[in-house]
């Protein structure tokens, strides 16, 4: 009875967030409808395929663009047959894939309908509400996507669902360095139907210089010999890839407004495998615009 909401601009990561969710959620043997109008079935049992293979079997050779290209090694052809078994007997039974071409609320609540009473489903991820954000006098887009989300809302306490969806924000927010929901401009009344909403962005190269004045401060929590909680520094690899999360909105935990602490994740797209390793605390500004 609860809509979760991971948000970002384009290309941030969303859909390999969420694909890491839902099987999460799969292997402890909830059954999951993904809805998704980005990507293709195959596209989605390729992503499956290559984080078994990583996560599971430990096999970090085989990366997304292998499977596409099939050039794998003897080795890699016997781990992803492991892979495709324990996807089968895990995930198989669990996993209910829909694809659509766009955004269609109307269809989307049929297909929830039909799986919740021929499935009885207990997770509905939608992937990914979309809107036009760019033009800040498109009302009803707004209007639409506000409508959705209080639709999805509604299903979901109907049907006693998990509800995850993906929404994209304007490219335009590419370089702030803190996200809020003011990032949705007219669609921001979402954020009263929702449980908890995260944000997501990229860790920008100046952002991991102790010198700059926008060092992250990543750092990690642990216990000394009191038992007292004491912050720690926590290094990032220059050439690593990361994003940063921003809990927006909670009805659970605190957020950024109240900690002014963020987390940060470490993100192979290669392998479709996104970690938490750290807390972080951004500072506020745009990179975009100071470089122009």
């Amino acid at each position: 009875k609860t809509l979760n909401v991971f948000a970002g601009i384009v290309n941030t990561g969303k859909s390999t967030v969420l694909g890491n969710i839902i099987l999460s959620l799969a292997s402890k043997g909830n059954k999951c409808l993904y809805i998704s109008n980005e990507l293709q079935v195959n596209d989605l049992w390729l992503n499956f395929l290559v984080y078994i293979s990583t996560n599971v079997l430990k096999c970090h050779s085989i990366t997304k663009k292998k499977l596409k290209t099939g050039d794998l090694s003897d080795n890699e052809i016997v781990m992803l047959n492991k892979a495709r078994e324990i996807y089968n007997n895990t995930f198989g039974d669990k996993l209910y894939i829909v694809t659509m071409n766009d955004m269609n609320m109307p269809q989307i609540e049929k297909v929830i309908r039909k799986y919740s009473l021929t499935k009885s489903i207990d997770c509905v991820c939608v992937d990914t509400f979309k809107a036009d954000f760019v033009n800040e006098d498109n009302d009803q887009s707004y209007q639409d996507l506000i409508r959705d989300s209080r639709r999805l809302d509604a299903l979901t306490k109907k049907y006693d669902l998990i509800g995850l969806m993906t929404v994209q924000i304007s490219q335009t927010f590419n370089g702030s360095l803190i996200m809020d929901i003011s990032q949705l401009a007219g669609a921001k009344a979402i954020n009263e139907v929702l449980s908890t909403m995260f944000m997501m962005r990229s860790v920008f190269p100046t952002e991991l210089d102790p010198e700059s004045k926008y060092y992250i401060q990543p750092f990690i929590r642990q216990t000394n010999e009191f038992g007292e909680w004491e912050e720690k520094e926590f290094p990032l690899d220059y050439k690593g890839t990361y994003r940063v999360v921003f809990i927006t909105k909670s009805r659970t935990s605190s957020t950024f407004a109240d900690t002014n602490t963020a987390y940060i994740v470490n993100f192979n797209g290669k392998t479709g495998t996104v970690k938490e390793i750290c807390l972080c605390r951004p500072k506020r500004g745009n990179l975009m615009q100071n470089f122009r």
